[in-house]
């Protein structure tokens, strides 16, 4: 017989403390960083991880992934269509050309991309060549340059 169910967030199991309380029926668990109790309830516990200042300090200091951050992120942001990501693209290249930026001012290596990942991580950035060729076409640079012509 399977078990019903989601798989099991390794990293709640890892950061809590499991028991049930002798006279209650709901299972509880404990934060072994800061210590809080709550009842048993994974989605609950991974929310309280991304909120926990000791566990997120520890996770910083040993330098390890905040996966459950992650995890949290892709069940609450919505899905990106390949027409809104094109959207978006189009938008960061237009903002290139309007500050003044770089074209490769989105490269992974780049400081910008990473602050941006971190409010959404399905976005993909486009290349130096994409934002130069397909992506500043006659309708971006139109709209720019009537932007421009406003100051």
């Amino acid at each position: 017989m399977s078990k019903r169910g989601r798989p099991a967030n390794e990293d709640v199991s890892r950061a809590f403390k499991r028991f049930k309380q002798p006279g209650k029926e709901i299972e509880t668990a404990e934060c072994l960083s800061c210590g809080k109790k709550r009842a048993w309830n994974p989605t609950r516990l991974a929310e309280h991880l991304i909120n926990c200042a000791s566990y997120q300090e520890k996770q910083d200091e040993n330098g390890e992934s905040q996966r459950v951050m992650k995890k949290q992120a892709t069940i609450s942001l919505h899905t990106i269509t390949s027409l809104q990501m094109l959207k978006i693209q189009k938008n960061l290249a237009f903002a290139c050309y309007m500050d003044g930026l770089p074209f490769d001012a989105f490269d992974k290596s780049k400081t910008l991309p990473m602050s941006i990942l971190s409010i959404h991580g399905g976005l993909k950035f486009p290349s130096r060549e994409r934002i130069a060729t397909r992506l500043l076409d006659g309708k971006t640079l139109q709209r720019a340059i009537f932007e421009l012509s406003r100051f």
